[in-house]
Parts: C-alpha cells; sequence; structure tokens
C-alpha cells in the first residue's frame, strides 16, 4: 500500500488537490473564525434586547396596564345602571378593591360618577365625558 500511496502522491493531479484541499480548509478556518464571532456578537445583542425590553416593560408598563383596565371598565359600564365596585370586579376578574381603585382613578378624571348612598356601598355610572372617551376610541358601537 505504502508503493501505491507514494505513486498517488507523485501525480501532479494530487498537487492540485492538495492545493485545493488546502484553500478549502483555510475557507472553512474563516468561516468558523466569523460564525464564531457573530455568535457572540448575537448573544451580546439578545443580552442587551433582554435588558432593553425590561426596561421598556418597567417605564410604560404600569400605566398601560392601568390604561387598558381602565377602558374596560369603562366598557363594562357602558349601558348599565349603577354598579357597584364588587360587581365590577367580579366581571372583569380583580379584586373588589382593585376595582374600587381604577373606579375612583376614573372618578377623578370625571369620566365615571360615584353615587353615595348611607345604605349601601358607593355605585359608579359614566359621565357624558366617559362616554365620550369611549365613543372616541371606538371602544363601543
Amino acid at each position: 500500500m505504502g508503493l501505491v500511496t507514494d505513486i498517488i502522491k507523485g501525480l501532479p493531479l494530487t498537487a492540485v488537490m492538495d492545493e485545493k484541499i488546502k484553500k478549502l480548509e483555510k475557507d472553512v478556518s474563516k468561516i468558523e473564525n466569523e460564525r464564531d464571532t457573530l455568535r457572540e456578537r448575537c448573544s451580546a445583542l439578545e443580552k442587551e434586547n433582554g435588558d432593553l425590553r425590561s426596561q421598556i416593560q418597567s417605564i410604560l408598563s404600569p400605566r398601560q396596564r392601568r390604561s387598558s383596565i381602565e377602558e374596560n371598565v369603562l366598557s363594562y359600564l357602558w349601558n348599565k345602571d349603577a354598579q357597584y365596585a364588587v360587581n365590577v370586579g367580579r366581571v372583569l376578574q380583580m379584586v373588589e378593591d382593585m376595582a374600587a381603585f381604577h373606579l375612583e382613578e376614573l372618578e377623578k378624571a370625571e369620566l365615571v360618577h360615584c353615587h353615595i348612598s348611607m345604605i349601601n356601598p358607593p355605585t359608579y355610572t359614566l359621565t357624558q365625558e366617559g362616554k365620550r372617551y369611549l365613543i372616541d376610541k371606538g371602544l363601543v358601537k
């Protein structure tokens, strides 16, 4: 086998093939290095992206979430008789205290009106401004 290998190595085609193989190995090595660099860069960018998403959530999320919940509360009150906070909470799947908080915030913004009774808990209805808000936002038809 050694004699055959020596003969094949001596052929001019083998030298051409060796050069091609060396060039391809060099190209593969270069591509692998580039791939590793891109993986590191991708990993760094994914981490940075996660950090930025967290920052955005911490800045925007509470207000956006509150706005969305309050829009749901307003939409629920559309064409309803006066509602107790407990009813609003039950329908919107939140505890009564959370529903009362959002209703009070909406009352401060003059979007709902709170009716106080000596006998019953307060009830809430939409104000004209609350109805206008829902219509302008396209939340009711």
